[in-house]
């Protein structure tokens, strides 16, 4: 049922992703690797995980750099992220040229 038909009752009762039981039976069935991280035991992050605040920000920064196109066409959603990833590997501080030239291969 889509939340906006549910009611509260309804949408408190839903699985969260901080329930560990509910993230990997989602992983596992998504395909996604997915890897716990011990906070209790003072782990915070692995090298190799995205952790979660780091994929908020980015998503967050990803949304305000859209604003500005007023909406984008789900076909070429693709170029924008692929352009929004070179700009963030250069710290937004890339010449227009070297742009096309990555652009064009």
């Amino acid at each position: 049922m889509a939340p906006a038909a549910m009611d509260r009752t309804e949408l408190t009762h839903q699985p969260r992703l901080e329930n560990p039981d509910f993230s990997n039976a989602f992983a596992n069935a998504a395909g996604i690797y997915h890897l716990a991280v011990n906070i209790s035991g003072g782990k915070r992050a692995t090298e190799f995980a995205f952790h979660i605040q780091n994929v908020n920000a980015y998503h967050s920064r990803l949304k305000g750099w859209m604003r500005r196109f007023n909406g984008v066409a789900t076909k070429y959603l693709p170029n924008y992220l692929g352009w929004r990833r070179v700009l963030d590997r250069h710290n937004g501080e890339i010449p227009p040229d070297q742009i096309l030239s990555i652009a064009v291969g």
